[in-house]
């Protein structure tokens, strides 16, 4: 798993709300990108299940068929599974299931989060149509009362503050 992987997620998590439309129209091929990602995480750790269960068979076997060279001098169950955890074939093959298993849980993150991202993208567009994103439009003259009106406001408080004092 790359940073850049994730930081290619965290680009596709971004909603311009500005462009609803085309978020909206884009948000299934993004889905669908990491849907894939994730199942191919998922085929991958499996493989490295696989393979990392036929080391340590072949290892275990071979630990059983010559311990001596294991330095074990007596063959005792946990003698043996004591050889096999400090293996160093045994470990690579259990960080390469670590790390797989790492990959497929940023790729269910992902999945996860956009579909936060349809939520969101739901939401919003609802605000778009009640009117939330809408400027007030004012005539001209209007916007010079309401500033006039404001400055007379202010000016009442004032006076009625220095009354007080």
């Amino acid at each position: 798993m790359e940073d850049k992987q994730i930081s290619e997620i965290e680009l596709d998590l971004e909603i311009d709300k500005n462009n609803l439309d085309s978020a909206c129209i884009d948000q299934p091929r993004r889905f669908l990108h990491w849907s894939v990602e994730y199942a191919e995480a998922i085929r991958l750790r499996d493989e490295a299940k696989r393979r990392s269960m036929v080391t340590k068979s072949n290892i275990n076997m071979d630990i059983r068929s010559r311990p001596q060279e294991y330095g074990i001098e007596k063959a005792t169950e946990g003698s043996i599974n004591a050889a096999l955890e400090s293996n160093e074939e045994v470990n690579k093959a259990e960080k390469e299931v670590s790390d797989a298993q790492y990959a497929v849980n940023i790729f269910s993150a992902a999945k996860e989060a956009l579909d936060q991202r349809r939520s969101m993208l739901e939401r919003l567009v609802a605000l778009y149509i009640s009117g939330y994103y809408s400027q007030v439009k004012l005539p001209t003259d209007q916007v010079g009362k309401l500033a006039d009106e404001a400055t007379a406001h202010q000016k009442s408080l004032l006076k009625a503050r220095r009354k007080l004092e």
